[in-house]
């Protein structure tokens, strides 16, 4: 078992000295997504919560918290993830870290509840902001695609015409 550093829910770490220890479960492959797949990919379900709220340790009267994740977050996910407006005091989305396939947080028994509520509207509110950006990333890697061909034809067709 490993140790991990404990963040309370103002994102900063705790001082291990005066909690217990989190230990990790082991970590569970998360697919990564290549640029094929992310243009076949719909944006909206990009990153989605596959499971309930896992409890991995206790820091005093804190709680640890796993959450699984469809994949790995890309890091523009991540950093709009944490971008967002939308929180409490309680729950911030910068106080959220991502380990592989995992989003994890610390909190109080009583305010998991928010807790879950808020991130699964961060995650929706990322996955859509992000489509936004996916269909112009989308319509410019076709307009790329569509250039390349048009500039192989005319090249074929200058070869070909070069002995006329």
């Amino acid at each position: 078992m490993s140790t991990r550093p404990f963040y309370n829910a103002s994102g900063t770490k705790s001082d291990s000295a005066s909690h217990s220890t989190v230990t990790s479960a082991p970590a569970r492959p998360a697919p990564t997504l290549s640029v094929e797949q992310v243009f076949r990919t719909e944006p909206i379900d990009w990153i989605k919560r596959t499971g309930p709220p896992e409890v991995h340790g206790v820091e005093g009267s804190e709680y640890h918290i796993l959450v699984p994740l469809n994949a790995v977050p890309a890091a523009i996910w991540r950093m709009t993830f944490r971008g967002s407006s939308e929180h409490t005091s309680v729950c911030h989305p910068r106080a959220v870290r991502f380990t592989g396939g995992t989003l994890s947080f610390a909190s109080e028994e009583d305010d998991v509840p928010a807790w879950m509520t808020y991130i699964d509207r961060w995650i929706e509110t990322t996955n859509t902001e992000l489509s936004v950006s996916w269909k112009r990333d989308r319509a410019q890697h076709e307009y790329a695609e569509a250039a390349a061909d048009r500039a192989a034809r005319i090249a074929a067709a200058m070869r070909r015409f070069a002995g006329l």
